[in-house]
């Protein structure tokens, strides 16, 4: 049975729904594990608040202190930052009448974590109808975003969502027409989704949230299906929030049957299955048996082993075994990522925000060969590409025979 390393089962011990402490005798160096494996999941600023709400975060040395305390702080102005950003943009929809559903980060961090600072973003996802795409389009370029162009619109014309709309400062915003249950090959009809969403009222502007029951299949089916059940702690949190949150509300058995009814079923139990394991949440035992298909645990074996891989070794296994695409073409992916470095942009819009921009590719760049660096250094490091390529390649193809 696979179990995480060290450090990370610390850091679930901590995030998890039992009441132990962990953290009374740990060592200076456990301390520091921690706090490493925490930041590479994005979720230092989680972290210290489950320590606090454990009442143990005197326990850490000085040093670690201080580096949480410095991560809530960016996370608080990150969120803050987002938080105006979304209301900006409720706004600018709301005057054209656009109705709109909060996904994922947008909703959860909002109304679902103990605090939006606890919980990273990347973009700002919204679900629109699709008769009003170009509308909600209009709005948000008038509020300074750039309109995806033709080679954008080209690029993304596989995707599940239009091209993102971007603004020099602002998270990018992804505008669906559709979430994962609804979309081929799956059958959640988006009508009835419409339908049973429920108003959740954000910044004092009018907005709408999945209904709990759709939200989970949502996170489930995403996690997935897109992400491969997570490889990120995150989204399996966000699962365990779901649970907090709307596990003592919410209809299981409506849970059961949309999920079979719309072919999400082992999404939806494999999700549900590997948060229970990794972070104690409370799913009822028989909704666990009406879900369970026989290749859960194999996919729940894998996407734990995961959660253990550095982002060199995730993102070399994602593209190596990227569908779609020729062995040459995944290659010339990988190479380029490590051979050409980044450039800043040739007619820049935000002097301030490109050298920002052209300053965060050159060190993601140079952190990337570092690790590769260092692991080319390790005698495990042949072996363990190869797991985490194998491990990768299982979980799509149980992806994949969901269809």
């Amino acid at each position: 049975m696979t179990t995480p390393s060290a450090p990370t089962d610390l850091l679930l011990a901590v995030l998890g729904q039992g009441a132990a402490s962990v953290a009374d005798d740990l060592r200076a160096h456990e301390w520091h594990a921690l706090t490493a494996v925490a930041a590479r999941h994005g979720m230092l600023p989680l972290l210290r608040h489950r320590l606090q709400e454990r009442g143990v975060a005197p326990l850490a040395p000085a040093a670690v202190r201080r580096q949480l305390d410095e991560a809530h702080t960016l996370g608080t102005l990150r969120a803050e930052a987002w938080r105006r950003q979304l209301c900006e943009l409720l706004a600018a929809l709301q005057a054209r009448d656009v109705q709109v559903i909060l996904l994922k980060g947008a909703f959860l961090g909002t109304h679902a974590y103990p605090s939006a600072a606890v919980r990273p973003m990347g973009d700002l996802d919204l679900l629109v109808r699709a008769d009003m795409l170009e509308r909600s389009m209009d709005a948000i370029a008038d509020a300074g975003y750039t309109r995806p162009d033709a080679d954008d619109w080209a690029a993304y014309r596989d995707h599940r969502h239009p091209p993102p709309l971007t603004r020099p400062g602002r998270l990018a915003v992804e505008l669906h027409v559709t979430v994962e249950p609804c979309a081929a090959p799956f059958a959640l009809p988006l009508g009835d989704l419409w339908a049973r969403a429920r108003p959740e009222p954000t910044c004092g502007l009018p907005a709408l949230a999945l209904a709990p029951e759709d939200l989970l299949l949502h996170l489930a089916t995403h996690m997935g299906r897109s992400h491969l059940l997570g490889a990120s702690l995150v989204r399996v949190y966000d699962v365990a929030v779901w649970t907090a949150r709307f596990g003592d509300v919410a209809d299981w058995d409506a849970v059961v049957r949309r999920a079979i009814e719309s072919g999400t079923q082992r999404f939806v139990s494999t999700a549900l299955g590997l948060t229970q394991r990794l972070l104690g949440a409370a799913v009822p035992a028989e909704v666990r048996r009406a879900l369970r298909h026989e290749s859960d645990d194999t996919a729940i074996e894998d996407a734990m082993a995961l959660l253990d891989a550095t982002s060199v070794e995730l993102w070399g296994a994602m593209s190596l075994t990227r569908p779609g695409v020729s062995a040459w073409a995944r290659l010339r992916r990988v190479g380029r990522a490590l051979v050409v470095p980044p450039v800043k942009a040739a007619a820049p819009g935000d002097a301030a925000a490109d050298e920002l921009a052209f300053r965060a590719r050159r060190d993601a760049y140079r952190a990337r060969w570092q690790a590769v660096a260092r692991a080319l250094r390790d005698p495990r490091a042949v072996p363990t590409a190869v797991q985490r390529i194998a491990q990768v390649r299982r979980l799509r193809t149980w992806a994949i025979g969901s269809d």
